[in-house]
């Protein structure tokens, strides 16, 4: 499994992990240190490829969405979809730091590193539709999007360095 982001609690099962299974599905794990939700969507994704992907928690509705879909769509290939499932597990809020590419292991490290490329991770605030979720993408993010935003990673920032630059004017910041 490769972790795309996480803010997992591995000694106690707390927390999120959304991740790619060895078999190429999207999945998000939720569990509150004594149960525990998977959800998956049933189609593969290819390698090599860009996708934009979502999960999106709604406690309100207390349901769960994942989405993918490739920025390049190739005839015959069945890897673009949304599930939504009804969600039986009550997040827990933590201080646990959020990890992308990796989750913390029991042992205080990382593992399930991804490997691959992943550009403007984001958190949102809020529940959207998928076509505003894509709003995300283009530059300038237009008022209303931006306004929901938690944290928006501008990897391009100071490309050099080990930071990652949190371009939402929250300061979430983060290090490689």
């Amino acid at each position: 499994n490769q972790v795309l982001m996480a803010q997992w609690h591995a000694t106690e099962n707390r927390g999120f992990k959304l991740l790619l299974t060895d078999n190429g599905t999207l999945t998000f794990t939720i569990a509150d240190g004594v149960n525990s939700q998977t959800v998956s969507l049933p189609h593969r994704l290819l390698e090599r490829q860009w996708y934009h992907v979502v999960c999106a928690v709604d406690l309100e509705q207390k349901q769960v969405t994942l989405s993918t879909k490739p920025l390049v769509k190739y005839a015959f290939t069945d890897d673009e979809g949304t599930i939504t499932k009804p969600l039986t597990v009550s997040p827990v809020l933590s201080n646990d730091k959020v990890l992308i590419a990796a989750a913390a292991s029991s042992a205080g490290k990382t593992e399930h590193h991804y490997n691959g490329k992943i550009d403007s991770p984001a958190v949102l605030a809020g529940v959207h539709t998928l076509e505003a979720r894509a709003s995300l993408l283009v530059r300038p993010i237009d008022a209303e999007t931006r306004s929901k935003i938690v944290a928006l990673w501008d990897f391009s920032i100071g490309i050099s360095t080990t930071k990652a630059t949190d371009i939402s004017n929250r300061g979430c910041h983060g290090s490689l």
